[in-house]
């Protein structure tokens, strides 16, 4: 008798189907491995870590949604698992990243499942050692997912859709993979929790290469136990493969769901290859949705002096006695004699800006800023480590302070009544945050007549400290403060870019620069943690 066959047309478009359900499915893990290599995940962590400080009981649950979908979209976990002991500890952030994480594997699995299983299925009838392998992995369960998730052959997020292609149950897979991942999870975070606690996480860098090379060791064994493993039960299967004959189920053609899947792979491989070959476009997305936000850096004010003169006098007694050469302050003698800095903050409410020219506007604004900033860490001083354990709505976004009548927070400070008034980047050299990696107070107060030679003996001040600007001629690699990646706009409405603002106040990059030599640009850790009670031989400017 004569079996019907499907037309050559209805063929050909099953087989286009398949085809391009395959391609998207490639360029969607190409792109989003390209992309996740390309983004700035320290500095955006430092900051999502900050507003996660910010919402109290909250912060756990916020944290382990974007360590989900961070898993699903295949960015790398071991960052995001140090940054969880380090934002909240050995406890909660085990606990934490350990269900986030398990979660996320889970979600990968079901759409890989959904998405190619049934695929899958059907191209291994046709190969029997493939099916073989298919069956040894169903076979051998969760002991197969649990060495796998130990071995560092097949990268963690990738695992999980692999897994989601194979027969394995989901239950076992995900309990298997939970368990399994424990170690590793409780390792990281531990690193973190313990850079927290040495206050500053470079000193835990020599223990986190140290773990890495513990976890490969035994990730390696664990993957030839899993390669032998699977080996010999694929070995069983091919002697009674008859045993597995499934019945054809027709391929689809090309249909909604693979349109759809075609433009999404389209769309994310456009997007790696984007943040491949030109890197800053994703960086600069991830700083402006994480970051501060953009100034127009505009003059808004005359040049001419102004009517009035500020008077400084009493923050200039306040910087010249508790602020050494280097710009450290000693808080606990300031907090026992803070009358003149309260003083100035009282007369700040009493100028009338409109009366002032841009230069003695400016040196009011900056002054204030630092003023402010000196009676926050003060109001809680013996209570916090750093100026992040001060909640958000009582720290940088409270508009508690007073200048000329208004009340402002320093957010309003610096990003409203600053940087969109004055076309000037070096106020970024000068703003004080109270921790080691902001600039250094000067041992004076800003004032209108002195102001552009303050503001470039600043710059060349900071440019000249480690924790600001270090270039390797020999490299070609310069890192800078991450303060330059935040405000990276600011800079380049200036200098036209990072790199040729720093080089302004940088001989070496200068000459470098200027030879046309290709440099590479990195930014630096950015130091929150420091002791703020005095107690610390170097302690936050």
């Amino acid at each position: 008798m004569k079996t019907d066959s499907p037309a050559p047309e209805l063929s050909r478009e099953r087989g286009l189907g398949s085809a391009l359900r395959w391609i998207s499915a490639l360029m969607l893990i190409s792109g989003l491995l390209l992309c996740a290599g390309s983004l700035p995940l320290e500095s955006s962590l430092r900051r999502l870590s900050s507003l996660i400080d910010d919402a109290g009981p909250w912060g756990p649950i916020l944290y382990g949604l974007t360590y989900a979908i961070a898993t699903v979209a295949m960015v790398p976990g071991s960052i995001l698992t140090f940054f969880a002991g380090v934002s909240f500890g050995l406890g909660v952030g085990t606990l934490t990243v350990s269900i986030a994480s398990t979660a996320g594997a889970a979600l990968s699995f079901l759409a890989a499942r959904r998405l190619a299983r049934n695929r899958v299925s059907r191209l291994l009838e046709q190969r029997p050692y493939l099916t073989a392998i298919d069956k040894a992995l169903e076979q051998g369960g969760w002991k197969t997912v649990a060495l796998m998730r130990l071995s560092p052959a097949i990268p963690f997020n990738l695992q999980n859709y692999l897994w989601g292609l194979t027969p394995v149950r989901f239950l076992t897979y995900t309990l298997a993979s939970w368990i399994a991942m424990l170690p590793g999870t409780f390792l990281y975070v531990y690193l973190g929790y313990i850079s927290r606690e040495a206050a500053g996480a470079a000193t835990g860098e020599e223990p986190l290469q140290a773990a890495r090379w513990i976890l490969q060791g035994a990730g390696l064994l664990a993957t030839v136990i899993a390669t032998i493993y699977v080996t010999r039960l694929a070995r069983g299967q091919l002697a009674s493969l008859g045993k597995f004959d499934r019945p054809s189920t027709p391929a689809r053609g090309i249909d909604l769901k693979t349109i759809l899947l075609a433009a999404a792979g389209a769309l994310i491989l456009v997007c790696g290859l984007l943040s491949r070959f030109q890197p800053n476009l994703l960086r600069e997305a991830v700083v402006d949705l994480l970051g501060p936000p953009r100034a127009e850096l505009t003059e808004s004010y005359s040049a001419n002096r102004g009517e009035s003169v500020v008077d400084h006098s009493l923050l200039d007694s306040v910087l010249r006695t508790h602020v050494d050469p280097e710009g450290w302050v000693d808080y606990p003698a300031l907090a026992a004699n803070s009358g003149d800095l309260d003083r100035y903050i009282e007369n700040l409410g009493g100028q009338e800006l409109d009366r002032l020219g841009r230069d003695e506007r400016l040196a009011l604004l900056i002054n204030a800023y630092n003023a402010f900033t000196l009676r926050l860490v003060l109001d809680h001083h013996g209570r916090i480590d750093s100026i992040l354990d001060i909640p958000e709505e009582i720290r940088w976004e409270d508009p508690r302070w007073k200048i000329g009548g208004e009340s402002l927070s320093l957010d309003e400070i610096e990003h409203d009544q600053i940087r969109n008034h004055f076309r000037e980047a070096r106020i970024h050299f000068a703003l004080v945050c109270a921790a080691a990696g902001c600039p250094p107070l000067r041992q004076e107060a800003y004032t209108g007549a002195k102001l552009e030679a303050q503001l470039e003996e600043q710059a060349r001040l900071v440019h000249s400290k480690e924790t600001w600007l270090r270039f390797d001629h020999q490299e070609g690699l310069l890192e800078l403060s991450p303060i330059y990646e935040w405000y990276y706009t600011d800079f380049e409405a200036i200098s036209g870019s990072v790199q040729a603002h720093a080089a302004r106040y940088h001989a070496a990059l200068h000459q470098a620069a200027g030879s046309g030599r290709a440099i590479t640009v990195r930014y630096l850790d950015y130091p929150w943690h420091w002791e703020l009670n005095g107690k610390a031989k170097k302690r936050p400017r």
